[in-house]
C-alpha cells in the first residue's frame, strides 16, 4: 500500500496531508484535507477550499463527491514536490488529520442513548428507526439565524441483529462535510448485514462514502424517509445498483407502530 499526499495552495502556503486510501475505510487523503481545513481554519476555510486540490493518487468517487460539495476543483495523479515549494519560499503546513472535532456533538448522545434503549424493546425495522429519528429531530433546538444551525437531518446505522451501532444528527453548520450519514460512517466500523437509515435521501458524497465504507458489500442498503430531487443526490453507485430504498406509508409517530 502506497502512502499518498493531498494538498492545496493558498496565499504562499501549502496545506498538505498524507495517508492511505483503503477500500472499506471512510477516509482518504482528499477527505482528510478538506475536513481538517474546515475544523482547523474555520474563518478561512471558504477561501482556502476555493482553490484547486491536488492528490498524488487516483481519487475515489466519494473523494470527488466531497470536492463537488465542499471544494472547487480536484486534480488527481499529481506530483507533490516539497523541495520545489520550499525553494520558492512557500510555507509547508502539515495537517496531521483527521481532526473531526465538529462531529463529536454532545447532542448526539441524547439521540443515541434513548434510541438504543428503545430498539431493545421492539422488533426493529427501518420504518421504526426512521419514525424515531423524525421525532428526535423535532426535539432538537436550532439556531436563530440562517448560518447558526445544522440541517434538520438524522441518520442511524443498525446491525443485522437490530442493535444501534451509531446515530447522529447533521453537524454541518461550520463543516459542510459533516452530514448525518458522514458522522455515522466515520465513527463506526462496518459490520456485515448492517444498514443505514436516514431521514433524507443521501447526497452523492454520503452514498458514495457508504459504498466505499461497506467494502462494496452487495447486501448493504440505505433506507431514507424523504426524497431529495436535487442534482447532488443523484447518480451514486448505490442508487445505480438499486440499494437506496425509499420508505413509504409510514405512521406519523411511534405510538402508531
Amino acid at each position: 500500500m502506497r502512502q499518498e499526499f493531498a494538498w492545496i495552495e493558498h496565499e504562499n502556503k501549502v496545506y498538505v496531508t498524507q495517508g492511505f486510501r483503503e477500500f472499506g475505510k471512510p477516509h482518504a487523503p482528499v477527505t482528510i484535507l478538506i475536513q481538517s481545513i474546515f475544523d482547523l481554519y474555520q474563518d478561512l476555510s471558504f477561501f482556502i477550499l476555493r482553490k484547486k486540490i491536488f492528490t498524488t493518487g487516483q481519487a475515489t468517487e466519494f473523494e470527488k463527491s466531497m470536492v463537488f460539495l465542499a471544494g472547487k476543483r480536484l486534480q488527481d495523479n499529481s506530483r507533490f514536490d516539497e523541495d520545489q515549494y520550499v525553494g520558492q519560499g512557500i510555507e509547508i503546513v502539515q495537517i496531521q488529520g483527521p481532526v473531526f472535532k465538529s462531529q463529536l456533538a454532545i447532542k448526539d448522545v441524547f439521540l443515541e442513548q434513548p434510541l438504543s434503549q428503545y430498539l431493545e424493546s421492539v422488533s426493529v425495522t427501518p420504518q421504526i428507526v426512521a419514525v424515531y429519528l423524525t421525532e428526535a429531530l423535532d426535539r432538537v433546538s436550532r439556531g436563530q439565524v440562517l448560518h447558526d444551525h445544522n440541517r434538520k437531518i438524522a441518520a442511524a446505522i443498525i446491525s443485522s441483529q437490530g442493535q444501534l451501532l451509531r446515530a447522529s444528527f447533521a453537524n454541518n453548520y461550520m463543516n459542510k462535510t459533516l452530514h448525518a450519514e458522514v458522522c455515522c460512517l466515520q465513527n463506526c466500523d462496518y459490520q456485515q448485514g448492517c444498514y443505514l437509515v436516514v431521514t433524507l435521501k443521501p447526497c452523492r458524497m454520503c452514498a458514495d462514502m457508504a459504498w466505499h465504507w461497506s467494502g462494496g458489500d452487495p447486501r448493504f442498503e440505505i433506507f431514507y424517509l424523504q426524497n431529495d430531487p436535487g442534482p447532488k443526490a443523484q447518480g451514486s453507485r448505490l442508487e445505480k445498483e438499486g440499494r437506496l430504498k425509499l420508505l413509504k406509508s409510514l405512521p406519523t409517530n411511534i405510538d402508531q407502530l
